[in-house]
């Protein structure tokens, strides 16, 4: 297991002291996930059950939608399901339909809640009514995949550029922040096309504090164009 792990830089557009070195796997090592779950759960408000198709469901999307380990949400932990192959999909309308498949629906629901846009270039939350979209829930909106070749750091590099000295509390309120802990509602992550995919949640900032949704857009044409 050594042989596979190396110091990797957490921070890498960073330099010296600030990159933050952490112990992380070699890129392009395999290894093993083991799903397993005692019994199924019936949801209590919605149709059907939580079953190990549904955690496989949710394990695929996770491969595309987020990454394992620290700094998931700025492409670091990016990971490919190889066997059974062609695990991890990469195109919207396969992921779209993965999405679909872990949202857990109510007794009288029959659409689906997430579809392709009319434009055929993201993936949108549809319920009109917010029926599924309490105020004070980070619930996912939007889901899009760029068109250039991306790296962690040139995702940082794209963070670096976004955030300055002006705009430091708005930032934190609206991209994340350590203090109070505030996890980022925009999450990056590296196709095996070398893609890059965003997610977009719905930005609930702790404390009230001032959201700049520029910000958000900002980042965004970064790291999609």
């Amino acid at each position: 297991m050594e042989k596979d792990v190396q110091k990797s830089y957490l921070l890498p557009h960073k330099t010296g002291g600030r990159r933050s070195e952490t112990p992380a796997f070699i890129t392009g090592r395999e290894f093993e996930v083991k799903l397993s779950l005692t019994s199924s759960v019936k949801y209590k408000n919605g149709v059907g059950e939580f079953n190990i198709e549904t955690l496989i469901s949710l394990f695929r999307l996770m491969s595309v939608l987020g990454g394992l380990g620290k700094r998931s949400r700025r492409g670091m932990g990016s990971f490919e399901i190889i066997n059974p192959a062609r695990q991890t999909p990469s195109d919207l309308d396969e992921i779209c339909k993965l999405i679909n498949a872990c949202v857990v629906k109510k007794a009288n629901e029959m659409k689906e809640l997430y579809k392709i846009s009319p434009t055929s270039d993201f993936i949108q939350f549809t319920d009109i009514q917010k029926k599924y979209d309490p105020e004070d829930y980070g619930m996912l909106h939007r889901v899009e995949i760029g068109t250039n070749n991306k790296t962690p750091e040139k995702i940082g590099w794209a963070t670096h550029d976004v955030k300055n000295s002006n705009n430091k509390e708005e930032y934190g309120a609206t991209l994340g922040d350590g203090r109070p802990r505030f996890a980022s509602p925009i999450i990056i992550s590296i196709l095996p096309t070398q893609k890059p995919i965003v997610s977009t949640l719905k930005t609930v900032s702790p404390n009230f504090r001032k959201v700049e949704m520029s910000l958000q857009k900002k980042l965004k044409d970064q790291i999609l164009k």
